[in-house]
């Protein structure tokens, strides 16, 4: 598997020069209604759309499906988080996946303001009211740090896919490319962009009002690879705002 480069800092050439150097589902009609009803603010997750009232082996032969393919559009990479929401229902598992139910959730709301993004506002609330004092990612207190990069990267949303994939007999997304959760990456985060994380009155006292997440990839591929860069910005009630983002790459000619 190629290596990949995560990181917080300037996006440039340079850096990913550093950083390299030191290293068939069609979904038609359903999508447009499904994007259009996730637009709307308020409106409750609709799993229901694709998979209808499916039992388990049904939604867990459709995911076979669109995961043997492999996942490659947007589309097909929000088709699967609505079945896989609606499978952790059917199985009462959304406990045992908290951030893959979180990460299910936020790719089919315009806002989320539940538990988990409670939680996870409340690590970025005591990160930004350093980071908007010029203090760096490395040097706040290393258990914080630890916390801010894990949800970052996503890493926490990694472990529980793969596992809820494996458990339920579904193909990794490596079954196709080497660097399949990179690419899958790219495309969850394009789902999920601009949809922002909101406090609620349960987090009444946190600093902040909101994080939303931006994408931008580069835009030419550097030796065979697209680089992307996933930005979390974390804006405050006062109207400041600070940024933590990840830049990280994924092969045109996958292996």
């Amino acid at each position: 598997m190629k290596p990949r480069f995560e990181s917080v800092g300037p996006w440039d050439q340079a850096r990913i020069a550093d950083a390299k150097a030191s290293l068939h589902l069609v979904i038609h009609g359903f999508l447009v209604k499904l994007i259009a009803c996730t637009r709307n603010r308020g409106s409750p997750p609709p799993t229901a759309l694709p998979y209808g009232k499916m039992t388990p082996p049904d939604i867990i032969r459709k995911l076979e499906a669109v995961l043997g393919r492999g996942i490659t559009t947007q589309a097909q990479a929000l088709y699967l988080m609505a079945g896989i929401r609606k499978l952790l229902e059917q199985q009462q598992a959304k406990k045992q996946y908290e951030y893959l139910t979180f990460h299910c959730d936020w790719a089919l709301r315009s806002k989320l303001g539940g538990p988990t993004a409670q939680k996870i506002l409340k690590l970025f609330d005591a990160a930004h009211i350093q980071l908007k004092t010029a203090v760096e990612l490395r040097d706040l207190p290393s258990e914080l740090r630890t916390e801010i990069e894990r949800i970052s990267k996503m890493k926490l949303f990694e472990q529980e896919l793969c596992q809820f994939l494996q458990t339920n007999g579904l193909p990794s997304l490596e079954t196709n490319r080497s660097d399949g959760w990179v690419h899958f990456l790219h495309l969850y985060a394009q789902v999920v962009e601009d949809c922002s994380l909101v406090t609620t009155e349960k987090n009444k006292f946190a600093s902040i009002d909101s994080v939303t997440l931006h994408v931008e990839l580069t835009k030419q591929p550097v030796e065979g690879d697209m680089w992307f860069k996933v930005t979390w910005t974390v804006l405050d009630k006062n109207g400041l705002s600070s940024d933590i983002f990840v830049i990280n790459s994924f092969s045109l000619k996958p292996v």
